[in-house]
């Protein structure tokens, strides 16, 4: 969940403190009001699943925004790995049953049709690193598939501010918007050099 918080210059104070560019956050008390920013035109629709690049020049009227938040809009984000991959050593298949196949295969179409994921070249085929594919129940009943990059990917902390803490730093006349984005992750492009 993403929380965004205009009106309130100290408000900007709870905000602070971000200890990763992955988490810029907008500096409030730059903000005049809520009002000047619709009417400059500093926001515009950018049609849903279409990735920030194609936003990018809203992106540079945007206040403090960072060196690395536009290279990544610009050229999308590096997978940062934590050595580099192990060597190919063959495809391992994920043994499952019927129902579990069934999502898996499903969830393949779908990322394929979201164009999140590609379908490999046969000449790349044998080459590049294959991750662990498996399904995990979801709280709400159902299956999800995971694509397994743990063992692989850095793990790089941020700070996630919470509802309650944003809300406790409002006045009266201040307001806030949550968006959560489905398949946010998909929102943000891979350059092709950290695709294999």
């Amino acid at each position: 969940m993403c929380v965004v918080c205009l009106g309130a210059e100290h408000a900007a104070s709870a905000l602070e403190g971000a200890d990763s560019p992955h988490c810029e956050l907008l500096p409030l008390r730059t903000l005049r009001s809520r009002k000047a920013l619709f009417e400059e035109g500093a926001f515009t629709s950018v049609p849903q699943g279409a990735c920030p690049t194609a936003a990018k020049a809203e992106w540079k009227l945007l206040p403090n925004v960072s060196a690395w938040d536009l290279r990544t809009v610009e050229k999308g984000y590096s997978i940062q790995f934590c050595a580099p991959p192990p060597p190919f050593d063959g495809i391992f298949p994920t043994l499952v049953g019927l129902e579990q196949a069934l999502v898996m295969e499903q969830e393949v179409e779908t990322l394929l049709r979201k164009e999140a994921i590609e379908v490999v070249p046969p000449h790349d085929r044998e080459s590049g690193f294959y991750s662990r594919y498996f399904i995990v129940p979801k709280k709400d009943g159902g299956l999800r598939p995971i694509i397994d990059l743990h063992r692989s990917v850095m793990r790089l902390k941020f700070k996630m501010l919470t509802v309650k803490q944003v809300v406790s730093q409002m006045r009266s006349e201040d307001w806030f918007v949550m968006i959560d984005l489905k398949d946010a992750y998909f929102h943000v492009s891979i350059p092709p050099t950290t695709r294999e």
